[in-house]
């Protein structure tokens, strides 16, 4: 699912740098970007939005320059992972019966899937640092962020009559929900040219997401992109 997406993602990002390059920035010079990194901070915590095991933001897009400028459009995806929200304090995996001592009443298990997508514009002062072909770069980011997190598992109602325990009710749950959010924060990488075409990248942006269920969230997104100049 998610390299689908990705693929989907770089075929709009090709398709539109050829659109957008003949018309509006003409005299600049473009190149095709790919990307992916993690999250970390509270955007991370508890969210979902990254295991430290895998890179679990993908983007791909388009950048253009002129002088020290750059001006570049991303579209980005984040296919998160399941998450344990909640879960049912059974005596044993068959779940015939709660723990003893658990008051009667209605408990959940839950797993939660965030994922997200959108769009970010970036806005950049670049320069060369250091060493021939290596550079650095500062400027702001504006994020379109759309997260949606579904929830799935089951639900049971219990009764107590002395030390015996009854399900009562029992149902499954599929709920999801989704939150758009915008938000302009800054950015700072540095980068090496490789050969007049090719070139990569590291970059660190401060981001704050909102979650339907979790609210805000602000943290950092962490990122090497490659790029091929056209």
């Amino acid at each position: 699912m998610r390299f689908t997406k990705f693929v989907k993602a770089t075929t709009l990002a090709i398709m539109a740098t050829g659109a957008l390059s003949a018309q509006m920035f003409s005299g600049w010079d473009g190149a095709v970007k790919f990307t992916t990194g993690n999250a970390s901070g509270s955007i991370a915590n508890k969210t979902g939005f990254n295991d430290g095991e895998t890179l679990n933001t993908f983007a791909s897009g388009f950048e253009f320059t002129k002088n020290n400028w750059v001006v570049g459009i991303n579209y980005r995806i984040n296919p998160g992972r399941f998450n344990l929200v909640s879960s049912i304090p059974h005596t044993s995996q068959a779940g015939t019966a709660l723990v003893s001592g658990t008051p009667a009443g209605t408990y959940a298990s839950i797993v939660r899937k965030p994922e997200s997508f959108g769009y970010d514009f970036n806005v950049l002062y670049r320069d060369n640092f250091y060493r021939e072909g290596m550079y650095y770069q500062v400027g702001v980011r504006a994020q379109r962020w759309t997260v949606k997190e579904t929830d799935t598992g089951s639900r049971e109602t219990w009764s107590l009559s002395g030390t015996t325990y009854t399900l009562v009710s029992s149902s499954a749950v599929a709920v999801s929900n989704t939150t758009s959010s915008m938000t302009l924060n800054p950015t700072f990488g540095i980068g090496q040219r490789f050969t007049d075409r090719y070139s990569g990248e590291l970059n660190i942006t401060q981001s704050n997401v909102k979650f339907p269920n979790a609210g805000s969230k602000t943290g950092f997104i962490t990122e090497l992109s490659f790029g091929i100049k056209f």
